[in-house]
């Protein structure tokens, strides 16, 4: 193996004594030299520079953490000025929609997952370019390999992450106050929760609609399938659909789980300008929150730079 192997990891995430009785021991055992490097400490935009700096040409890391971290190793990729980093993908966190898009494992710890295997990973995966989202405001930029999504539901997904996200790994009751809060959150805005100036490649969107999604992958949230591969193309997925109506989304849910195609168009760039009551943008950058003033419109495109990225499946 050329270059480094590189084992990303958060050491103050749960299931981190999980990576090291299924990553780092197994590496051990192996007999592979690599540097484990602990992401998280710092700020989190200092910790993605450390990061890019740390990296050197052709390393190889592997992500043994959850979708946020991911997301995280991807923008210190692409900050980064190392060439030939490649980057693969284990399932160690609450949703692994990226380790699961490149690769074919099973959902939760079982005793064995493919995807929990360092080792599985490095023999078995061919490297493919994935050209990632980019969203844009103004000079800020923030890449995606899965999805980037704007709205209401990503308004309710930084609430949920800024007072929640640690009550779900203590109990049972901690879990049943959490999903009674989302409940009250959504009564309290979904209602006044409004996108009246928003625009898709300069056409207008429906009034009810309150979300846009942008797909670059197979699947999402799991479940959900495009019917193509956008990672590999120069496209990707646009979608609107209204959050707050169960039964106008319905159509869009069973579509697309059912028959494997999620309706929608795909487009190599989308302009977004829209206003709410706070004006301020609510995006999810591979189901990580970020708010930005709505000042200025935003760009979603297709990024021209591929990331090099370790697959055990076959994209196309």
């Amino acid at each position: 193996m050329p270059g480094r192997l590189v084992v990303v990891c958060n050491p103050k995430s749960s299931r981190f004594p999980i990576v090291q009785r299924r990553v780092f021991a197994r590496l051990d055992r192996a007999g592979l030299p690599y540097q484990q490097y602990e992401f998280g400490h710092e700020r989190y935009g200092d910790a993605i520079v450390q990061l890019a700096r740390f990296l050197q040409p052709s390393d190889t890391v592997l992500v043994a953490a959850g979708d946020g971290t991911a997301n995280s190793v991807l923008q210190a990729v692409r900050q980064s000025t190392a060439p030939n980093v490649r980057v693969g993908f284990l399932a160690f966190g609450n949703f692994n929609d990226a380790a699961h898009n490149f690769g074919r494992g099973l959902r939760g710890f079982r005793r064995y997952n493919p995807l929990q295997n360092p080792l599985y990973v490095l023999r078995n995966s061919t490297i493919q370019p994935i050209y990632p989202l980019v969203v844009e405001r103004g000079g800020e930029t923030k890449a995606a390999l899965i999805s980037i999504s704007l709205g209401w539901t990503a308004f309710v997904a930084a609430e949920f992450d800024s007072k929640l996200r640690d009550t779900l790994r203590h109990s049972i009751s901690h879990l049943v106050t959490s999903l009674w809060h989302m409940l009250l959150l959504h009564r309290r805005t979904a209602r006044q929760y409004r996108l009246p100036a928003m625009c898709r490649n300069y056409r207008p969107i429906h009034r009810w609609e309150t979300d846009v999604l942008c797909i670059n992958s197979r699947s999402f949230a799991g479940i959900m399938r495009t019917g193509d591969s956008y990672g590999v193309g120069d496209t990707f997925l646009l979608r609107g659909f209204d959050a707050r109506s169960f039964w106008r989304s319905l159509p869009f849910i069973v579509r697309s789980v059912l028959f494997g195609r999620m309706h929608g168009q795909a487009v190599a760039s989308c302009h977004i300008a829209f206003m709410n009551t706070e004006n301020k943008y609510h995006v999810q950058v591979d189901g990580e929150p970020i708010t930005w003033l709505s000042d200025q419109p935003l760009v979603v495109r297709k990024s021209s730079r591929p990331i090099m990225v370790l697959c055990t499946r076959k994209l196309r």
